[in-house]
């Protein structure tokens, strides 16, 4: 995912004076003439473009939780998507404010700056949160359509550590930098900020900053290789998932948009000399709001989409390998795997006298109902007729 701040996150706001680099003044409020540059101009529209796509998606999301399993496991994810689209919101009107409204004083504009920071580092934690929480919901359908069978890679109690613990750490650190933003905002535009205190704010910034791009790679590779996997293992066992599908189609590809992205600016502003940088910020400003909103709102709206595909597995087997699935012996009804709907069974089965012992795959149906039994001359036999079976339905995420 994407870690680039539209604010702080760069690690060039603090040469840059409220509304950047505007041109030929500023205007004293909001109503008057604004005479930025064309490119911060587009760069406010692009903000209030994304904010109000976002309130839409937001509005999406509510409205579609009916369509959702009852449940809190087949909702979870999209009540935290639903958050961070909300954040996502609010954290474009902001910087939209502070991009445009002159008048309000430093100290209104840095706090306003830091709340906008504060509200990045949640929203941009929450989303691959959700994309791995979706992951491994589908993962553990999955694992018990095969019978419990073949344990899926992204299941593993390892990898559930794993990925967790980088969502949290990076979590940690995104918010860390902005504490540390803030304060060396509040002490430079005081005035109580030495030389020797400035560098070390810059090194810790500069430190941290890295250290958050690495995690960002690491989510990033985490994230797409773990639904690669997964889709590779539903693939093998003739499984269709169509919420990882639609994932693994359109969301994968703007995750890595979105982050090679982050990494390319991280570079180009740590390599460029800070003349060239400052001549320059307008148009990086502007093409971070084109590409992150675009990103953004895709991997959103592709989540999104889910909430209307059937949250059930669906796929085709042999007969026999309903029997090792977890079903009964073969030839016999085989109870539906919860999660998954087979195809290719046979029609009809023989209906037992007897139901088969538990935990017994040698099993046989009396001899009576096997195939071309005949009974002894003058002893009365009544076999029942072959009942249909019902085709099972498909099945919800298990709660």
């Amino acid at each position: 995912m994407s870690f680039f701040s539209p604010i702080s996150h760069v690690g060039i706001a603090d040469v840059l004076a409220k509304g950047r680099i505007s041109g030929g003044g500023s205007s004293s409020s909001i109503t008057d003439n604004w005479d930025a540059p064309p490119e911060i101009k587009a760069e406010l529209a692009f903000l209030i473009i994304w904010c109000i796509v976002a309130v839409g998606q937001f509005g999406m999301i509510v409205s579609r939780f009916k369509l959702l399993p009852a449940g809190r496991i087949a909702r979870a994810p999209y009540y935290l998507l639903s958050v961070a689209v909300f954040i996502l919101a609010l954290k474009y009107l902001l910087w939209a404010i502070n991009l445009r409204v002159d008048s309000m004083s430093r100290t209104t504009s840095n706090n306003l700056a830091g709340l906008t920071d504060f509200l990045y580092s949640v929203e941009v934690s929450f989303t691959p949160a959700v994309l791995l929480w979706l992951l491994h919901i589908r993962g553990r359908m999955t694992f018990q359509a095969l019978g419990k069978q073949s344990k899926p890679f992204v299941i593993q109690f390892w990898k559930r550590i794993v990925d967790w613990s980088l969502v949290g750490i990076f979590l940690l650190f995104n918010i860390a930098i902005t504490g540390i933003y803030a304060q060396y905002r509040n002490l430079y535009y005081s005035n109580r900020l030495s030389d020797q205190g400035a560098d070390n704010y810059v090194k810790a910034f500069t430190g941290i900053k890295w250290t958050i791009l690495a995690f960002s790679l690491l989510l990033c590779i985490d994230i797409i290789s773990s639904y690669i996997t997964l889709k590779v293992s539903q693939s093998s066992a003739r499984i269709v998932d169509p919420v990882i599908t639609r994932i693994t189609k359109v969301a994968l590809v703007f995750v890595f948009i979105e982050t090679f992205m982050d990494m390319f600016v991280r570079i180009y502003v740590a390599k460029a000399d800070i003349y060239t940088l400052i001549d320059k910020i307008n148009y990086l400003y502007l093409a971070s709001a084109i590409i992150q909103g675009i990103a953004r709102a895709t991997i959103i709206g592709t989540l999104i989409s889910t909430m209307k595909m059937p949250h059930a597995l669906t796929g085709e087997t042999v007969h026999g390998e309903l029997a090792a699935a977890g079903g009964g012996p073969i030839g016999m009804p085989t109870p539906p795997v919860p999660g998954l709907t087979y195809t290719n069974q046979p029609a009809y089965y023989p209906a037992p006298s007897h139901p088969p012992p538990a935990g017994n795959p040698t099993w046989q149906p009396p001899m009576q109902q096997q195939q071309g039994y005949q009974p002894p001359f003058g002893m009365p036999y009544n076999h029942q007729q072959p009942q249909p079976q019902q085709q099972p339905q498909p099945y919800a995420i298990p709660v």
